[in-house]
């Protein structure tokens, strides 16, 4: 009886190890076979699950992703903390992640140090103005701290530290390239300029908290030479990208809400703008959401990252106000 039980069991286990091994092989040859037919479809790229946006993005084939409108993004073109590449050279996102038009870059910073580079960025808004204080002037109607502005793990780190309805002592954070306000070289830029930065701006989704933005302006008062803000929380705490300018007779806005439908706070994109003569493309992951006619004429523009807050949007002070800076890339043709 004995025997016969243990005959029994081998020949289960036999089978199971069987069954076991056809499953790899079934599995190992499904995945050479997409290999070699390069499986068309769409795909959606997603982070690793760590958490972890350093790590390349994994792919998978979905042909009804998003009514067949999903976009493809290819780990050699787009990585996930990188951005475009053409070769060895980064190249702006745009033309399908190769940008191969744009070979010149002029300005970048990759943050990869301690502490901000002096040389590139003011630590908040003119602090030429009040030397010697940690408060600097208001934008966005926060206070500017040099103490909320902080560099680590590859990223410039912007804070708001005080947040409250209606109170002009709230405390926010900005970098910003002004030559005259840097200790270094700073940086400005003109028509037949590329710039695009990656930032992850604080929301938990659709819905995005306090008032950030990544944005371009003139030197001159008011809006005299044009302000660009390639990525900006609107009023209703969506994404937006918007267009200023006084032309004498009237300001000249533009106003562009990117989506709806992607989780613009939380996560981090790529915002570029292609500054041409007369003329603004913007660029959100490599494609072209919106363009518009400008009248600044070209005129030289600083680059500015900042978070403040304003009464009806929603409060955060403290970690869950951070937007982080990955990047920052200019190319001049």
């Amino acid at each position: 009886m004995f025997n016969k039980l243990l005959a029994i069991k081998r020949k289960y286990y036999s089978r199971k190890t069987i069954i076991l091994i056809s499953s790899v092989i079934v599995a190992l040859v499904g995945i050479i076979i997409l290999g070699i037919s390069g499986a068309s479809g769409n795909f959606i790229a997603t982070e690793a699950e760590t958490g972890d946006v350093r790590l390349p993005a994994m792919q998978f084939i979905d042909a009804s992703a998003s009514s067949g409108e999903a976009v493809e993004f290819k780990q050699e073109s787009v990585s996930s903390d990188q951005g475009c590449k053409s070769g060895d050279s980064f190249v702006p996102c745009v033309d399908n992640g190769t940008g191969t038009s744009w070979t010149n870059m002029v300005f970048s910073d990759e943050f990869n140090g301690t502490t901000l580079n002096t040389n590139k960025w003011a630590p908040c808004f003119f602090p030429r103005a009040f030397p010697g204080s940690d408060v600097c002037g208001k934008m966005n109607d926060s206070q500017t701290l040099k103490s909320n502005v902080r560099v680590e793990s590859g990223n410039a780190v912007l804070r708001q530290s005080t947040v409250a309805e209606n109170d002009s002592t709230d405390k926010g954070a900005l970098i910003m390239s002004l030559p005259s306000e840097v200790e270094g070289q700073g940086f400005v830029m003109t028509d037949g300029h590329f710039a695009e930065a990656r930032v992850h701006f604080p929301g938990n989704g659709t819905n995005c908290y306090n008032w950030p933005a990544w944005w371009i302006n003139g030197n001159q008062s008011g809006f005299g030479d044009g302000e660009i803000d390639v990525a900006e929380i609107g009023g209703t705490g969506r994404m937006t990208s918007n267009y200023h300018f006084d032309r004498g007779n009237g300001r000249e806005i533009t106003q562009f809400t990117i989506g709806p439908g992607s989780d613009w706070c939380d996560t981090y994109h790529i915002y570029g703008v292609d500054r041409r003569q007369g003329l603004n493309v913007i660029y959100v992951d490599g494609q072209e959401v919106t363009r518009y006619p400008t009248y600044d004429g070209g005129a030289e523009e600083y680059l500015i990252f900042n978070v403040g807050y304003k009464s009806g949007k929603t409060p955060k002070a403290g970690p869950a106000s951070d937007v982080k800076i990955d990047y920052v890339r200019v190319w001049k043709k």
